[in-house]
């Protein structure tokens, strides 16, 4: 009598929860609006499949998150997603796209040195200092996502790359392909570091240091938020005689040409739910990369480097991030100067150190946020064309406050340089305007450890 008692409260039990939770099976995915990107790519970056099952309750949730999935992709000006119920437990879900430019020829003058500040204020905004870029990309080139880049700049650095980047080429959608070709020279370069300082000399006579990366890769895809990539480069990096002396380290043994092959594997997993500015989830990296295989004997080194971030909504306007990351060297022996970098370099900076560097074998960063959403809107703008197809410009506006901690071991080239080796810290507050999905100004200002305070502004997320 007792078992047959407690089976029916069970039962009961059951029943209840189960009424509790109505769920539904997707019948259909309907897409639209679409022209030239294809079908399957759209529903490649979806987080759900037809015949899946889904709770009524985290519906609103995941049509949410799936919308800002496709936004990301920057494919798409706005996106819009329903679910419509059919008969019993069935439901359509119609995704409607509007598609962005795909084509963008570019020009822009940027500045030559390692960030806007350092040309602003230790440069005293030289003109001749200007790079002048001409580009031409287009992102979605045969509807499939794929990048193609040609960039061409010059000015202070003269650079060639083209880039192309296929997300998936077999039928599963798996796997894809990236290769690119760089060459660089420059009249002026940092050959030293000297007070935590960039040592930039020139020599206007002839160039300083040439550059020149030949790159393929394969990635797998493991669904829609993980990745393995393998990539092999080969580097041809030659200076001048005159840099050779300055600095005999640059290379090693006073040598003025370094060739090696790198090897490199990166697994990601990435969860943030609008990665131009994410304001929820995480996003993990760890990078191997072997440098030097005995073929040129110009360099020799092993090392790991991982990125861990966070991001968690406090409230609805308010939110916080976090992000450590850093590098570990598995191989000991001395570098060549040229590949010592630690902290100082896109994307490894601190804020409040933007006027420094600091070169070590391993280094590790924590960096925190907390930001609060004053608006974020989409103006809708006409066009005058045949169709009188809507124009969405996004703008969202954010003020933060963070704080950032580092320390970079440099057992090599720690001569004169007091921020190696040691506790480094800032904190500080900003405006941050992220305009049209993808593009970011940063007005920020930072204390660091030194005491010293200013104001930097930035055209990019800090982690």
């Amino acid at each position: 009598m007792k078992k047959i008692l407690l089976f029916s409260i069970l039962l009961l039990l059951f029943q209840t929860a189960f009424a509790q939770s109505e769920y539904v099976v997707i019948s259909s995915i309907q897409v639209t609006g679409q022209k030239k990107t294809r079908t399957k790519n759209i529903l490649r970056e979806l987080d759900f499949r037809v015949g899946d099952t889904l709770e009524v309750g985290n519906l609103a949730e995941l049509v949410e998150q799936n919308r800002l999935l496709l936004m990301s992709t920057g494919l798409f000006g706005n996106v819009e997603i329903s679910t419509k119920k059919m008969v019993a437990n069935q439901t359509v879900i119609d995704v409607k796209v509007e598609e962005s430019w795909y084509l963008y020829p570019f020009f822009n003058v940027e500045v030559g040195d390692r960030n806007f500040n350092v040309w602003w204020v230790q440069q005293n905004r030289a003109l001749n200092r200007l790079n002048y870029v001409f580009q031409v990309s287009h992102r979605n080139l045969t509807g499939r996502r794929d990048l193609l880049k040609i960039y061409s700049q010059l000015g202070y650095e003269r650079k060639f790359q083209i880039t192309y980047d296929l997300p998936y080429f077999n039928e599963n959608q798996t796997l894809g392909f990236r290769g690119d070709i760089f060459y660089a020279q420059a009249k002026e370069w940092g050959l030293d570091t000297k007070s935590d300082t960039l040592s930039l000399i020139s020599n206007q006579d002839s160039v300083m240091i040439r550059r020149f990366r030949l790159t393929a890769g394969l990635r797998y895809q493991q669904g829609v938020f993980s990745k393995h990539e393998a990539e092999i480069r080969f580097h041809r990096n030659q200076i001048s005689d005159f840099a050779a002396a300055y600095n005999p380290d640059f290379f090693l043994d006073g040598n003025t040409l370094q060739r090696y092959f790198a090897l490199t594997y990166t697994f990601t997993t990435d969860y943030r739910d609008f990665k131009p500015y994410p304001l929820k989830g995480y996003f993990f990296s760890a990078t191997l990369t072997k440098e030097g295989f005995g073929v040129f004997g110009d360099i020799n080194t092993l090392y790991i480097a991982p990125n861990f971030a966070y991001y968690q909504p406090i409230s609805k306007r308010f939110s916080a991030a976090i992000n450590v990351r850093g590098k570990v060297s598995l191989l000991r022996n001395q570098l060549p100067y040229f590949n010592n970098r630690s902290i100082g370099y896109l994307p490894d900076y601190m804020r409040g150190y933007e006027y420094y560097v600091v070169d070590g074998l391993d280094y590790v960063m924590a960096r925190a946020s907390v930001r609060f959403q004053w608006l974020d809107k989409s103006f809708i703008m006409k066009r005058k064309n045949k169709d009188k197809k809507r124009n969405y410009f996004p703008l969202k506006i954010y003020s933060t406050v963070f704080h950032d901690e580092a320390f970079a071991n440099n057992p090599f080239y720690s001569d004169g340089n007091e921020f190696v080796n040691r506790h480094l810290w800032s904190f500080g507050t900003g405006l941050n305007l992220v305009i049209y999905n993808d593009f970011l100004l940063r007005i920020e200002y930072t204390v660091n450890h030194k005491g010293e305070a200013s104001p930097y502004l930035h055209f990019d997320l800090p982690f």
